[in-house]
Parts: structure tokens; C-alpha cells; sequence
């Protein structure tokens, strides 16, 4: 497999195959091949600029006028209404460019895109995808190629366009990227097919045939319930132990300490205590089937859930506001001092036992998303919220800050801390179980062999 497959979001983004079916994945990549294949238009007048060394987005340098950009990828070799996992542009930046520039990016609708003319409006003037994509882009320096200058998935946008009946391998597509509206004056550059055509813009898609998803049945290694549970199933003994157990998750100061420790937005908390909590909850809903127990842990997750910001916060180096575009929990100090990791989500130790935990109650979720809960939860919608968190936020974003495309691991090294070590390779293995990947268990049985 290429580097390039960033199939983090495109594993676990629609339906998803059941355990142990790992998603078959082919993909197309494309750069701008010809001068009249990148271009920018004017908006104020309907001005286009084709065949330069260069193309704008946003705003140009030419008295800051707006710019609608666009790129086109010819002989895009997908077939007619095949499912797009996952999609992303990237480009070469030409200047530096800095303050946040948001723009919105579509597609032409049409079967075959033709390239771009002189013609004024020829942009602006093309009927554009329903589907669209919002990207934030951060600053870009000369000639940088990593992580802000690549796209946010764009796969609803491609699947537009190859679903329409006309469509056929070989044929063309366009993608339009226009300056939000209200937004302030900001620009970036790219390189342009005539400028340097090794660094002009690229794109690279990721598809796959999905089988349809296969429901897991119960077995004991299974966090499944059983709608039908009642204590009375249970022998003697079991009846006074689950009772036992029952009170003491019930006990008011327990209940208190425990709600406070999912509303800490502490990781050191989460990968923890709260860890070892959930996990004694889930174990006896794996004995049970009571899925009383999963809407307990609901309650718990969902005041987590309520804590995730994009920011850093409460740091103790003047770096709060810090943000990287991905959802976190952060790091507080649980025995004063001025730990250079505080308000941030920089411990690893801390980051993967939170989220060991984490993967684990969402495959819970998953295996239950079929089920009626007892107290009104939705799992599938909880699912399918931590699924998108754990791939599309915190899978994502260490990928990119070591730029370890998928499907290239380890992502995160853990080698030499044998309990980071021990956790991080359960969150591989529950992320096999929550999306069907098998590259998760095949990266857990790695770690396993050499730990």
C-alpha cells in the first residue's frame, strides 16, 4: 500500500463490516498534468488566470481581490458509482503565508470536467456538488508538503460526481475551492502545473467494495447483552455478589466521585481510575448481559464526551488557545507543580490509556448498536460518534504529527514503557473489534510478539 492511504476516515465512515472483515482497498492517485489544468479566476470581474507559475487561493497579492481557484485531474480512473472511502487534494505551497484561511471546496457536476479557459467566469460560471467540504487552512511556509497543506477528506464530493450515470473511468474532474463568505483577507499560494508540474497539485483517492455488516452474535468473549437478563438467572452465590457489586456503583459518594472524575477533562483520570471503573462495569456486563451496566457506563462517557475542546487549555506556559483541529482531552495537574504537560494532550502515557479505554466502551457501543437500551441510549448513535473520534481526531492527528500516513505503524512508539506499552496494545486490538480493520490486529499481534 501507498503512504499516502490517509484510509483513517475511510475505514469507519459508513456501515461497517463485522469482526475480523477487513476492508479490500484500492486507490487512485492524480496530479495536475497540463498548464490549463490549475487556474484561479477573479471574482470581482470574472478574470482568469491559466498557465501561470502559481495559483492563488482566497485572495490574491493584485490589490487583495478574491480569487475562486480551481484544479482539474484528468483520466481519474474510477468506475461509475463506486463507493469513495476516503479523498483528500494536496498541495505545494509557493510563499509563506500565515493567520487561519477558511475556504469551502466542491466540485464540478458533470460527467467529463473540461479544462480551464481564458474565458471570463469560466470558475465561477460551472454548476458545482451539492456535497461540500469546509477546511481551515492553517500556515503554510515555501514549498511546504505535509499535513496543512493537504485537504480534509473530500470523499462525499468525489462520490457525487462518480455516482452521476454519465460518469466513466478516464473522465475528468474539477474541484473548486472558494473563499468562505465573510471571512477576513487571506491568501495562500500553490505551485501550478507551469511553474514546477513535479509539485503541482495532487489528489488521491481510496475506495473499497464494503461487504454488508454482520451481526455479532453473543459468546463469552463478547460485550453483548442480553435483553431478556434478570437476576434470577443467576445461581445463589452470583445473585449476592451482583447485589454486592450493584450497591457499591450505587453508593452516593462512589456515584459522585466517579461523575466527577468523567467532568476532570484530565486524561491522567481517564486512562486511570475512570479506566478501571469502566472496565469492572464492563467485564460484569460481559458476564451478565445486563445492559443496565452499558447504559452506566453511557452516563460516564457521555460526561467525558461533554469535555472534548479543540483547544489547549489551563497550561502552564502561556499556550492555551493553542489548536490543532482535532477534538482532545488535555492533562491537569494532579499533584500541583508546573509539568510542562499540563492542559495539553502531550503525555503519551496518559493519551494512550485514555484512549485504550475509550476504544474499548466504543466497541461495547458497536456490539450493541442493535439493542434497545433499557434507559432510552442510542448506541449506534454513541458508536458512531466514538468510532469518528478515535479514527477521524485522535488516530488522525498523531498521525500527522509524526507523519505516519495510514497505513504505516507504529503511529505512536511505545516501546520501553511497559504499561503504555501493555495499553496501547489493547487500544489496537478493541480498534479491530469496533471497526474490522484486521491492519489493527495485525499491528496488536506485532506488539504482542515483541513485548
Amino acid at each position: 500500500m501507498s503512504p499516502v492511504r490517509m484510509a483513517v476516515a475511510a475505514r469507519n465512515r459508513r456501515s461497517r463490516p463485522g469482526r475480523g472483515v477487513a476492508l479490500a482497498l484500492d486507490e487512485y492517485q492524480g496530479q495536475v498534468s497540463a498548464g490549463a489544468d490549475d487556474a484561479h479566476e477573479f471574482t470581482d470581474n470574472g478574470e482568469v488566470v491559466v498557465g501561470d507559475e502559481q495559483v492563488a487561493i482566497g485572495h490574491s497579492t493584485v490589490d487583495n481581490r478574491e480569487v475562486v481557484t480551481g484544479v482539474r485531474f484528468q483520466n481519474v480512473t474510477l468506475a461509475q458509482g463506486t463507493l469513495v472511502q476516503f479523498a483528500r487534494l494536496r498541495f505545494v505551497s509557493r510563499w509563506y503565508n500565515a493567520d487561519d484561511l477558511d475556504v469551502t471546496i466542491r466540485a464540478q457536476v458533470i460527467d467529463n470536467a473540461p479544462a480551464f479557459t481564458s474565458t471570463a467566469g469560466d470558475i465561477s460560471g460551472r454548476a458545482l456538488t451539492t456535497a461540500s467540504v469546509p477546511w481551515t487552512i492553517r500556515t503554510w511556509n515555501p514549498d511546504q508538503d505535509d499535513a496543512d497543506t493537504r485537504s480534509p477528506d473530500v470523499a462525499s464530493v468525489v462520490q457525487e460526481v462518480i455516482n452521476r450515470a454519465g460518469w466513466a473511468p478516464g473522465n475528468s474532474i474539477v474541484f473548486v475551492i472558494s473563499r468562505v463568505p465573510a471571512a477576513n483577507v487571506r491568501r495562500r499560494f500553490f505551485h501550478a502545473y507551469d511553474g514546477a508540474s513535479a509539485k503541482a497539485a495532487r489528489v488521491s483517492v481510496n475506495t473499497a467494495e464494503e461487504p454488508a455488516p454482520e451481526p455479532i452474535e453473543p459468546s463469552e468473549y463478547d460485550l453483548v447483552g442480553d435483553p431478556s437478563f434478570a437476576t434470577s438467572q443467576l445461581t445463589t452465590d452470583q445473585q449476592d455478589a451482583y447485589t454486592v457489586f450493584l450497591a457499591m456503583l450505587d453508593r452516593p459518594s462512589n456515584l459522585s466521585a466517579r461523575e466527577s472524575d468523567a467532568l476532570s477533562d484530565d486524561i491522567f483520570i481517564y486512562g486511570r481510575q475512570l479506566a478501571t471503573h469502566i472496565q469492572c462495569m464492563l467485564l460484569a456486563f460481559r458476564l451478565t448481559g445486563d445492559l443496565t451496566l452499558l447504559d452506566r457506563v453511557d452516563h460516564l462517557t457521555q460526561l467525558m464526551r461533554s469535555k472534548l475542546d479543540y483547544p489547549w487549555r489551563g497550561t502552564n506556559d502561556g499556550t492555551d488557545g493553542t489548536n490543532d483541529g482535532y477534538l482532545k482531552w488535555v492533562f491537569r495537574p494532579y499533584s500541583g507543580g508546573t509539568d510542562q504537560h499540563v492542559g495539553k494532550d502531550t503525555r503519551i502515557i496518559d493519551v494512550c490509556g485514555a484512549h485504550a479505554c475509550a476504544a474499548r466502551f466504543a466497541f461495547a457501543f458497536e456490539a450493541n448498536r442493535h439493542l434497545a437500551s433499557p434507559g432510552g441510549v442510542n448506541y449506534a448513535e454513541r458508536a458512531d460518534f466514538w468510532k469518528d473520534y478515535l479514527v477521524n481526531h485522535f488516530e488522525a492527528k498523531w498521525r500527522d504529527n509524526y507523519d505516519r500516513p495510514w497505513p504505516e505503524f507504529p503511529f505512536i512508539n511505545t516501546e520501553g514503557q511497559t504499561g503504555t506499552y501493555l495499553k496501547w496494545t489493547h487500544w489496537h486490538y478493541w480498534m479491530w473489534r469496533l471497526t474490522g480493520d484486521s491492519t489493527y490486529l495485525a499491528e496488536a499481534q506485532r506488539m504482542a510478539d515483541i513485548g
